[in-house]
């Protein structure tokens, strides 16, 4: 509501209360892109200096939409940003399903609703 209200400034009103949230994020964020781009350079290490052209690190990080972002680039800001717009398609498109799906199937729907209360709590 805030932001809304407030326009395109909405970062100057935000900036010491997301802060910190932030810090916690970029920590978790940047161990994983650490090991990635880590383990890109040790393959290459590897492959230069032994001439394999497949390892067993190098199919790990190939299957990962990560291992294929590193080995296009090392910009953090491009990976992140790629990471970002995957998983905002991927999670728009399976909530759209779900929410289709409980909608047709009511039963689910009243077992997922107490699943939720039992774990959850309510608010």
């Amino acid at each position: 509501m805030l932001r809304s209200s407030i326009g395109t400034i909405w970062r100057l009103a935000e900036s010491d209360r997301i802060q910190k949230d932030m810090e916690v994020c970029h920590q978790f964020i940047d161990s994983i892109l650490k090991d990635a781009l880590e383990m890109k350079r040790s393959i290459k290490e590897s492959e230069q200096s032994t001439g394999q052209g497949w390892t067993e690190e190098k199919g790990f990080l190939e299957d990962m939409l990560l291992g294929h972002l590193v080995d296009c680039t090392e910009d953090r800001a491009v990976i992140i940003v790629n990471i970002l717009i995957a998983a905002c398609d991927t999670t728009a498109s399976t909530l759209t399903f779900l929410i289709c799906m409980l909608s047709q199937h009511p039963g689910v729907l009243k077992r997922l609703r107490v699943e939720v209360l039992s774990t959850v709590g309510s608010f």
